[in-house]
């Protein structure tokens, strides 16, 4: 069995190669678009045993925490690595610019948060020095605290998970694409799921940008998908 997988990008060589690998598999299901239509495209893999039902991430269930006429946080979670292809003075001067653009009169509180230990780090003093005092949130913390982020919350990340994560708790955001070719069809699965997200792009010289609103019950259906996969694989607990 193997599920929430993500192939692309990969070439015909590659994918010839994926194929042998998976022959085997008695079940194979992707969580984006382009994975499922590259397996089906060429009878890489048998249809009847493939099926897209999203990042695992889903398959925990979450309810958003109520607003409760809550000042927004910003909370930020950029990546320490992938980036090779983009400038990141480039890309920290553009996130410093849109919270100021978007938030002219006064700084909400700030968030760093780090998803991998020793990584994620890399830009926090940088972004501190553009944009003043910023909590420090550690994986550590987030791993036995949890992830707090409440719907009245903005968020700005490159980040996979931290997209799909904030964007079920009903967070509004923006996605930056690390690495293009790799990281858009990531994070582009998600705005089809339901996040509604828009990506911030470094190069664009656009000053402001819509925070949108995820939705949340075409998100609840993702989850409901990964369930109904789950029970058919494991049986209903």
């Amino acid at each position: 069995m193997l599920t929430g997988a993500g192939f692309m990008p990969l070439g015909d060589n590659d994918m010839t190669l994926l194929a042998l690998v998976l022959k085997d598999f008695h079940h194979i299901d992707v969580r984006d678009q382009m994975s499922y239509e590259r397996l089906q495209a060429k009878g890489f893999v048998d249809e009847s045993k493939l099926t897209q039902s999203g990042d695992d991430t889903f398959l925990k269930a979450m309810v958003p925490l109520e607003k409760k006429e809550q000042e927004p946080r910003i909370c930020l979670c950029i990546q320490g690595d992938f980036w090779e292809e983009i400038s990141t003075t480039d890309m920290l001067k553009k996130v410093a610019l849109t919270i100021r653009n978007s938030f002219p009169d006064i700084l909400p509180q700030i968030r760093f948060y780090e998803f991998i230990p020793s990584v994620d780090n890399r830009f926090y003093d940088e972004l501190s020095g553009h944009l003043g005092n910023i909590e420090y949130f550690s994986f550590e913390q987030i791993f036995y605290s949890g992830l707090d982020i409440k719907s009245s919350d903005v968020v700005i990340t490159s980040r996979f998970h931290m997209h799909l994560l904030a964007a079920r708790l009903g967070a509004r955001g923006v996605w930056i694409n690390s690495k293009p070719g790799y990281y858009d069809i990531k994070h582009q699965s998600l705005v089809d799921s339901g996040s509604c997200w828009q990506e911030l792009s470094v190069t664009s010289e656009e000053a402001t940008i819509e925070f949108a609103q995820p939705d949340l019950e075409k998100l609840e259906k993702c989850y409901l998908l990964k369930l109904v996969l789950a029970n058919q694989i494991y049986g209903e607990k």
